[in-house]
């Protein structure tokens, strides 16, 4: 039995459960293996606990197999099990639930589990559980004392609505039901874990609203493909008429009825061919369509391949199809994108926030319906131009994605992307990146970057920046216009950026990450600001420099005062405090930094604030004349930067700046490194 050895160098010491895990064609045992490798990669320690099907790992991961009674082996589906095989009470335990009509291998699992790591507390700093949620994780974390994080990629509860929505007749109806009974234990170890991860906004709060989760340790870290393998091929020529779609599990949820009964309508009008990256089940809704349709000439299986051909068959298709009627994430939809194939996919689920805009990016139909499939399938094949134009934005608008594992470095490669050199305005800056005492290659975190005007800033300087918000649509717009800085030749070569989601009281950087970081317009928003100063000194080097922007207290009071829907809690998210120069110095003080120079920034947007609160600030800028005509003028204002202007808000900055900036530093001598704790509130 491996026995990993105390690392002195702050890695990790990881038990990783699976409790299935295909290795070619499902989800989990895909997630697995390049999470377990990325994990390695960065110099942590994890092994594997795994039930049957057993996932491929990397060379460098052991695995301690947990062998379950295989009742749904793709061989002997639903067998029932001799009383020879009954040799633990975990199996005893299995057998009866599985007697009842319930899925119970995550149950049981997860007992074996616990049976086998409660001898082994000191060999585990963590344990990282992907999606089984059985109760043997309770056990783990209150009785054992194991920290216990849970991935759930989304609540299984979806999946149960919609196989007994589409349930064809009253008997499979009623096993549907049965069948789903685990979700209720899943609820109630979900809700009861002290830290939870997701991977997409959409599962959030779909795993808020089903598991009954606290927020506040629910965190978002996207998935990421590994852009050296998933990329466009130009060797391989693209067969005309050809489709590709992955089917992990061919149920109702995957929508692959859908997307058979699209094929059938297109092939009465032009040549075409549906490759299934997947293995067909019998006595499915998809297998009834597939033989209604006659579509045993032009759809063909393929299964149990590496991913070099997976690429090929990708390379190979002139569109790719997500038809899932919902997805947490979809890692087929950015495989098929980070190749450069044509995306048609629906809009069930986290699938947009996944693939990006419509007509941009890929092409979107509503989730469960095959004519409108048809339709756009038609549209894309009809247009090759816009077909090419939507392939090549693929790979740059997956760029980054999931660039940040849960725990580690800068991302799950060990990697920046590089880009180059910019020119053109400033954009409205906060900060003075001199007091800073930013320089070429230096390490910036920008956190709460929001559409990122400061992270281009650092690009143009030439240092390498990382862009941190839970925002997904503002992450998605910084690497796009980075693409397009990239592609303008706007930024010097030493410069390199990363995104991720992030939280500002629990960031996923290791100490010292960072020489300079940004915090702008943060703190105001959370409630544990004392929380995220400390994480904030944890991530800056030893004599690093940090900037810290908040609402300067005077324009920010006369706002509050005219309006109570300008700050919480009538508005979520709202600014939760005012703050006086001093309170912030105490508290910089507290998190072992030392204050050393602020000044205020932006008196002629305090006005402007003024008269949105005074008209409402949840009404749109043009409902009011006074409020658009001073918007335009600040508009000019920041794209001209027009001296008079420029020399007014510099007079008036000490009394109406809207905005006080407080630089800080970091003592070499101090130590800022913190046990887990769990975020209090999440960045705006």
């Amino acid at each position: 039995m491996p026995n990993p050895a105390t690392p002195d160098n702050g890695a990790l010491r990881i038990a990783y459960l699976a409790y299935r895990g295909k290795p070619h064609c499902g989800g989990q045992g895909v997630y697995t293996r390049h999470l377990t490798k990325a994990l390695v990669d960065l110099g942590h320690h994890v092994e594997v606990l795994a039930g049957q099907p057993y996932p491929e790992l990397d060379d460098r991961v052991p695995m301690v197999r947990l062998p379950s009674l295989d009742l749904y082996n793709d061989h002997f589906p639903m067998r029932k099990p001799r009383i020879w095989e009954l040799k633990t009470r975990w199996d005893l335990a299995e057998a009866m639930s599985f007697a009842t009509g319930n899925f119970s291998e995550p149950m049981a699992f997860s007992m074996r589990a616990w049976d086998h790591l409660r001898h082994r507390r000191a060999d585990f700093d963590l344990i990282h559980d992907n999606q089984c949620l059985g109760w043997g994780l309770l056990l783990l974390q209150n009785r054992e004392h194991f920290p216990v994080l849970a991935t759930i990629h989304h609540p299984i509860t979806v999946d149960r609505r919609l196989e007994i929505e589409h349930s064809r007749h009253i008997v499979e109806n009623l096993g549907k039901r049965r069948w789903y009974a685990f979700t209720r234990m899943q609820t109630r170890v979900a809700s009861r874990m002290r830290r939870v991860m997701t991977v997409s906004e959409s599962s959030r709060g779909d795993i808020i609203a089903d598991h009954r989760v606290n927020p506040d340790r629910l965190h978002v870290v996207p998935v990421g493909v590994d852009p050296d393998l998933f990329r466009p091929l130009d060797h391989v020529e693209r067969v005309p008429g050809r489709i590709v779609t992955t089917a992990s599990a061919d149920v109702a949820m995957k929508g692959l009825k859908f997307l058979l009964e699209a094929v059938a309508k297109l092939r009465t009008e032009r040549q075409v061919e549906l490759v299934i990256i997947g293995k067909p089940r019998e006595d499915s809704a998809s297998s009834d369509t597939f033989e209604r349709l006659g579509l045993t000439d032009c759809v063909s299986y393929v299964h149990g391949v590496p991913d070099e051909r997976i690429v090929e068959l990708y390379s190979e298709a002139e569109i790719a199809v997500v038809p899932s009627l919902y997805e947490g994430f979809s890692l087929p939809a950015i495989e098929a994108m980070s190749c450069g194939v044509p995306l048609v996919t629906t809009t069930g689920g986290a699938l947009p926030e996944v693939t990006g805009t419509h007509a941009e990016t890929c092409y979107q139909v509503p989730p469960g319906d095959s004519d409108a499939l048809a339709a756009m399938l038609k549209t894309a094949f009809d247009d090759p131009d816009a077909r090419e134009r939507i392939g090549a934005a693929g790979p740059l608008s997956t760029t980054g994605v999931g660039d940040t594992p849960p725990c580690g470095q800068l991302s799950s490669t060990g990697r920046f992307w590089p880009v180059r050199r910019p020119e053109g305005h400033r954009g409205m800056l906060t900060v003075n990146y001199d007091r800073l005492g930013l320089k070429p290659g230096d390490r910036v975190l920008d956190l709460g970057c929001g559409f990122g005007r400061h992270a281009y800033e650092v690009l143009r300087r030439g240092a390498a920046v990382v862009a941190c918000d839970l925002g997904v649509d503002e992450l998605r717009q910084v690497r796009g216009v980075v693409a397009a800085m990239y592609l303008d030749g706007e930024i010097p070569e030493t410069a390199s950026v990363g995104t991720t989601a992030g939280d500002a009281t629990c960031m996923p950087f290791d100490d010292g990450s960072f020489d300079h970081v940004i915090a702008s317009e943060v703190l105001e928003h959370i409630n544990d600001d004392e929380g995220a100063l400390a994480d904030l000194a944890r991530v800056l080097r030893p004599g690093g420099t940090l900037a810290v922007t908040i609402p300067a207290r005077m324009p920010e009071r006369i706002c509050w005062a005219l309006s109570e829907d300008y700050h919480a809690p009538n508005t979520p998210g709202g600014h939760v405090r005012i703050y006086r120069q001093s309170e912030l110095h105490a508290k910089m003080v507290a998190a072992g930094l030392e204050p050393v120079g602020s000044h205020r920034a932006h008196a002629l947007h305090s006005p402007y604030w003024w008269l949105r609160c005074a008209v409402g600030p949840d009404r749109a800028v043009e409902d009011s004349r006074l409020v658009s005509l001073y918007h335009r003028l600040l508009t000019w204002d920041i794209v001209k930067a027009p001296k008079v202007t420029r020399l007014t808000e510099r007079v008036l900055n000490p009394v109406l700046g809207k905005s006080l900036v407080v630089y800080a530093t970091k003592p070499a001598a101090v130590k800022t490194t913190q046990p887990v704790k769990e975020p209090s509130h999440a960045v705006a």
